[in-house]
């Protein structure tokens, strides 16, 4: 069982990097890149235009891109693609784009978004 618990815990993702600034080091497993979709986690209709516009910040005082092992020995980064900002934008903006259009808007709000 705790043999079990150790190999879980090695995989997780600790905070490592600034938000400006990438973690420079690369362990031993090599980085990953996670590719994410996010028109599956939120469809745009075909042919329709953009109803609002989303303007995306980044707050955040630092950004968990690393895997480590419990001794802190890095196993290498993890990259997101598209960045995690252009995720929340476009699952802010379908989201967004499909309410306005169900209250037929008349016209285009900003939204804007904060991540942190």
């Amino acid at each position: 069982m705790l043999v079990a618990a150790m190999l879980l815990v090695t995989g997780c993702a600790t905070e490592t990097a600034p938000a400006s600034k990438p973690a420079s080091k690369s362990g031993a497993l090599g980085d990953i890149t996670v590719r994410v979709e996010p028109t599956k986690f939120a469809p745009q209709a075909p042919g329709l235009p953009r109803v609002a516009k989303v303007e995306v910040s980044d707050i955040r005082q630092s950004v968990h891109s690393e895997r480590s092992t419990i001794g802190g020995v890095s196993m290498g980064r993890i990259v997101i693609e598209p960045e995690e900002l252009e995720i929340v934008r476009a699952l802010v903006q379908a989201k967004a784009d499909e309410a306005l259009r169900r209250l037929r808007a008349r016209s285009v709000p900003t939204i804007f978004v904060g991540v942190r």
